[in-house]
């Protein structure tokens, strides 16, 4: 029979247990679900709590040892558990010490009464099935071939970053102070028309690491689980041997939506916070970021990055110039702004909308300001990176999408246009052997992961990476509606929002709120006076839309066809008049 001071101490340190578990494992990002694995994972971890509390409960024989051992078990417990986001090391040393618990804990019962012993066998098995399980469903196992020495590959990418920001591509605004960001491009091959397939950070993350549209993909909002049949560049840097690691800053690239996929470890964490204590920060009202979405600073994003060893590749994402636009007082006073405060939130978006507050101009000519200044701050961060880096690393450094700041009555937002301020990205390669330049040709984000392939040597990569001539093929970007609008009137562009086509010297665009139109990019980069359209032209858009609104993603058998048509090709473009 069980003391009933026993059995308070252990009912209590279940409720406590099951408290701290919810704190530390739920995810981060409101409406972003576990992953399949770990869900299972944080099931073993309950079970770990369980058996140990029932294991020390038998343990000790005075209720006030189980008081005091408890606590220690669940601290234990929740100290290797994985966090959403944050994929541990499948064995650590934590998970050996608990086995040895476990066991210690089984030999002190059985020599203690008969009575214990059945529960105390029973305490001891689940803990140590429970830690077993819990550790090796953390990471998919990986049959590893040693690399032979290669050297280290690192994509860096840059929310929220337009091109015309920064010198040398070609815009029409006053460029930000980004001196680092000009000395890499100064020993890269830089692509000066640049586009994202979306702009929104992840169906356009998808689009790097995957190869295909976002028409292709179908990744058309942020928070969509990212279908497992696609293919995935670190997943095939994974299987030729290389070490894979992402760190990334916003709940917007979770782990859990399926993108840790190929990552040996993946940091999604999001908090500005050391220490495993983030979760009950966070829960407790602590916060340390700001904005639209959970988010850590990319000093603390870089921080977790120890270094760049041989046969590595590293995707880093950085999100400081996304909204709300916080720079530092430095970099403020470098734009002329002597108060660094962001706007508020209300009248970012669409000003067309009649229940929407219009922002005066002396607010919008803030706002610029304060998005210009966050360049600057960005920029020292890229800088502290190239430095670490070794002298024979390869870098691919890209925006994931621009910022309209008021161009097309759209203020300080992304996503629903397909304009250049929105899609109009940098994008460079540095890399040892690579002769550097400026590229004029526009090309997709989309050609990044042949060119990881290309880089990591891979056998069979395509020729539509980055690294060799460049083809000048039409590049698509798309606005899909759902997400932002909700039901629409039926238009003629059906599900998309808006789509642009671009090859060289000359684009059109279509959206819901503005006619079909072409536009010049030399001598109007942003987009902003529409010309008159050939019937070519409006066809190409209407074929485009089109295709975009009813493509479907690729299903699993289709894998294999997609690799060997190198990721498949653009699904529409300016016909040849």
């Amino acid at each position: 029979m069980i003391p009933r001071a026993s059995l308070a101490v252990a009912l209590s340190g279940l409720a406590a247990g099951g408290a701290a578990l919810c704190v530390c494992l739920w995810p981060t990002s409101a409406g972003v679900a576990l992953a399949d694995g770990e869900t299972l994972s944080v099931a073993a971890g309950v079970a770990v709590a369980v058996g140990g509390i029932s294991l020390m409960l038998n343990v000790a024989r005075v209720p006030a040892a189980a008081a005091a051992i408890l606590p220690l078990a669940g601290l234990q417990a929740t100290y290797w558990l994985p966090l959403s986001g944050r994929l541990r090391p499948r064995i650590d040393h934590t998970a050996v010490y608990m086995l040895v618990v476990a066991l210690v804990g089984l030999a002190l019962a059985l020599r203690g009464r008969p009575q214990r012993r059945p529960a105390a066998i029973l305490a001891a098995a689940t803990l140590a099935i429970g830690t077993l399980a819990s550790a090796l469903l953390q990471h998919p196992r990986v049959d590893r071939v040693a690399p032979p020495s290669r050297p280290p590959i690192v994509l860096l990418t840059l929310d929220t970053l337009r091109a015309d920001h920064l010198a040398g591509f070609g815009g029409q605004l006053a460029t930000a102070h980004t001196p680092n960001l000009d000395a890499l491009f100064t020993s890269s091959r830089v692509y000066r028309n640049a586009f994202a397939s979306m702009a929104l950070t992840q169906p356009s993350h998808t689009t790097m690491l995957t190869g295909l549209g976002v028409e292709q993909h179908r990744v058309t909002v942020n928070g969509q689980a990212m279908p497992a049949a696609l293919p995935w560049a670190p997943e095939e840097l994974q299987a030729a041997g290389w070490q894979t690691r992402a760190v990334v800053s916003a709940s917007v690239l979770d782990a859990s939506l399926g993108l840790a996929r190929g990552f040996d470890s993946f940091d999604s964490t999001f908090e500005d916070r050391p220490g495993r204590a983030f979760a009950f920060l966070n829960w407790s009202g602590f916060r340390s970021h700001a904005g639209s979405t959970e988010n850590r600073s990319g000093a603390a994003t870089l921080a977790l990055v120890p270094g760049f060893p041989e046969g590595s590749f590293t995707w880093i994402h950085l999100y400081d110039a996304h909204w709300p636009y916080a720079p530092s007082a430095e970099a403020g006073a470098a734009v002329g702004l002597s108060d660094v405060t962001p706007l508020p939130e209300s009248g970012v978006g669409r000003q067309m909308n009649p229940s929407q507050k219009v922002w005066p101009a002396a607010q919008v000519a803030r706002g610029k300001l304060l998005y210009r200044a966050s360049l600057q701050d960005l920029d020292a961060l890229v800088g502290s990176l190239l430095d670490r880096l070794p002298a024979d690393a390869s870098i691919i450094v890209a925006g994931d999408h621009g910022e309209s700041l008021d161009e097309h009555d759209y203020v300080f937002s992304h996503g629903r246009l397909p304009f250049a301020p929105d899609v109009h990205t940098p994008l460079a390669v540095r890399s040892p052997g690579l002769t550097p330049g400026w590229v004029d040709t526009p090309v997709s984000l989309a050609q990044i992961a042949p060119t990881l392939r290309t880089l990591a040597g891979l056998p069979g990569s395509t020729d539509r990476g980055l690294l060799g001539p460049i083809a000048a093929s039409p590049v698509l970007s798309i606005a899909y509606a759902d997400g932002f609008f909700g039901a629409q009137k039926p238009h003629p562009l059906g599900p998309i929002a808006g789509v642009a086509l671009r090859e060289p010297g000359r684009s059109a665009a279509w959206t819901r709120w503005t006619d079909p139109a072409s536009y010049d990019p030399l001598t109007d980069p942003r987009e902003l006076l529409p010309l008159p359209i050939g019937a070519g032209d409006h066809a190409a858009l209407e074929q485009a839309a089109a295709a975009a609104g009813q493509a479907e993603a690729p299903e699993p058998e289709l894998r294999g066809a997609l690799e060997a048509l190198g990721y498949l090709e653009p699904a529409a473009g300016f016909p040849v008049e």
